[in-house]
């Protein structure tokens, strides 16, 4: 088991702060990826103290790095929590996956102290939006109010959302406040758990490591471990009292204020990327935290390879190195195709409205408040949430885990024809061989406790095979058309759905033959034929609203062949 929680980011920075100030900042995959429903009886803060100091060998203010099995984790967790044994393995795979590289088993282990202040956050730390689902005034299948939402589109667009999309804006803009928030509120008890006893007046330098698994450097602060940002450790291994490194955690985190607008301006050395009147306080916390943002994009087409999320990496692999470090958060998007065909550690895609969306390669993916929308993920753990009329088309390693109140969902397998799906798969250890796009459990909770349900869910079903097909992703890079008509789904179908497709292929062939064999005959036969098809291509078009995606694209290889870009 190796737990990152000390990644040295890419900027040569000798100082121990950032631009901004803060020489802390939140680590976000776990307030992103593992908010759950909790039951009534999670461990407080004496019995996680026991926990670390019984698995971790913390005594007399030293720690002893050691590892906890699952096995053993069911066994305490049964005896000394009364957790279910069910819940108990879901929140220890959940932590693996976020927090660990690797693919979880059996043989499996975490470290005591984060998995403890990980089921602290789990316990206290509650986004209610995402777990409690959406009132049901505010369902977006029931009725569409004609709410003015001007704010959360871009200018282009006279469009507006539903209340759902209103709700997941306003929540997503209070994100790092409210993290900041817990982490000061807490951070006494926080401190105790790592340091294995609740009365615990002092820490040691790699007691305090743990807690790195909720707080980071800032992107672009190098950072061998967290214990060396402490002014009270440098060059030194002695205790230090809590009242003091509670003081300076404080101190350190970012000071929740308007910053510039002027100091995001979109560049292409930038980490975070500005679209549409994108909220400069969520950008700043993308950008501290080492994160890419798409916000508020409407009405068109964007690519993100990895040569554009890390553009002065000086080859591919290196760009991947940098990529799989970091995070991607898409929000508030309307009527758009978004494809992001690089490695990332995360995604959060949340309020998004009749989208396209592709993310290639991501450790975790969490969806929330999205509608009549489509989406393609290739990723180890999968969770959606509050979403509605939406289709999945899924490579996971993981069971996807439903939550709050998700409606009309249809579920198939991964789609998209990108050869360089397959490498970084490997990159990331997403075993497509392992496909788990069929067996969703949704997490609930009643007045028992919580539920795990399985199998038939409602509003959650399986696309009919038929239905299915593949897509073939644009890139900003030409590419002969010899390679494009070469590319295969790399991930591999059930035999119903690859029998479905085989059908579909030799329907085409077979309309193929039969228009050769027309154009062959006398030509004003020919030529009523190619208006036939033309008429009904540029219908379809029309009809699916592809038509401006092509010329999004015709756009992207030619910037200036529309008359009104020229002149802008």
């Amino acid at each position: 088991m190796s737990l990152n929680l000390n990644r040295v980011h890419g900027a040569s920075s000798a100082s121990a702060t950032s631009k901004s100030g803060a020489a802390l900042v939140p680590r976000t995959t776990l307030f992103d990826h593992a908010i759950l429903p909790v039951p009534s009886n999670m461990p407080n803060v004496n019995q996680l103290c026991e926990f670390v100091a019984l698995n971790n060998g913390a005594r007399a203010g030293m720690a002893q790095e050691t590892s906890i099995s699952l096995t053993s984790w069911h066994k305490y967790a049964k005896e000394s929590f009364k957790m279910d044994t069910g819940y108990a393995q879901l929140v220890f795979d959940i932590f693996f996956d976020s927090m660990c590289e690797g693919n979880a088993s059996d043989a499996s282990t975490v470290s005591p102290a984060p998995f403890a202040l990980f089921l602290y956050v789990l316990a206290v730390y509650k986004d209610e939006s995402l777990i409690g689902g959406t009132p049901r005034a505010l369902r977006a299948d029931i009725a569409y109010p004609q709410l003015t939402a001007s704010d959360s589109l871009s200018p282009r667009s006279s469009q507006q959302l539903s209340p759902r999309t209103v709700v997941s804006g306003s929540k997503a803009s209070e994100l790092e406040k409210k993290q900041i928030s817990f982490i000061q509120k807490n951070v006494k008890e926080l401190l105790h758990i790592v340091s294995g006893s609740a009365s615990s007046t002092h820490v040691h330098p790699s007691q305090f490591d743990a807690m790195g698994a909720i707080l980071m450097a800032p992107y672009g602060v190098p950072q061998s471990n967290l214990s060396s940002l402490v002014p009270f450790w440098k060059g030194k291994q002695e205790l230090v009292s809590v009242s003091d490194l509670c003081s300076w955690i404080s101190e350190s985190l970012p000071v929740q204020e308007q910053p510039s607008p002027a100091r995001f301006h979109s560049s292409a050395s930038s980490p975070t990327k500005v679209h549409g009147e994108s909220s400069v306080i969520e950008t700043a916390a993308a950008e501290r935290s080492g994160g890419f943002m798409l916000h508020n994009i409407s009405r068109s087409t964007i690519i993100r390879s990895s040569q554009e999320l890390v553009p002065n990496a000086p080859s591919q692999e290196q760009a991947w190195q940098t990529s799989q470090q970091k995070w991607m958060k898409i929000q508030n998007c309307y009527d758009s195709f978004i494809y992001i065909t690089a490695p990332l550690h995360h995604v959060v895609i949340t309020g998004c409205v009749n989208c396209t969306i592709l993310i290639a390669a991501a450790n975790l993916v969490t969806m929330d408040n999205c509608e009549r929308s489509k989406f393609i993920f290739g990723c180890r753990r999968l969770h959606v949430a509050n979403s509605i009329d939406t289709t999945l088309h899924i490579l996971t390693n993981r069971q996807p885990i439903l939550l709050g109140e998700n409606h009309d969902l249809i579920v198939a397998p991964f789609n998209a024809l990108l050869a360089d799906c397959l490498a970084m798969w490997r990159f990331l250890q997403i075993d497509r061989s392992k496909n788990r796009w069929a067996e969703a459990l949704w997490i609930s909770r009643n007045a028992s406790g919580i539920v795990l349900t399985g199998g038939a869910i409602p509003g959650f079903s399986q696309m009919p095979p038929q239905n299915f097909f593949c897509v073939t992703v644009p890139s900003n890079q030409p590419q002969p058309s010899s390679i494009v008509a070469s590319q295969a789904n790399p991930c591999p179908l059930p035999p119903n759905y690859a029998t479905a497709l085989q059908q579909k292929h030799k329907q085409v062939l077979d309309l193929r033959k039969e228009i050769a064999d027309t154009e062959a005959g006398a030509g004003s036969t020919k030529q009523a034929l190619q208006k036939a098809i033309q008429a009904k291509f540029k219908e379809w078009l029309v009809s699916t609203g592809n038509m401006r995606q092509v010329q999004d694209l015709v756009h992207m290889e030619h910037p200036y062949s529309r008359p009104e870009d020229a002149k802008s």
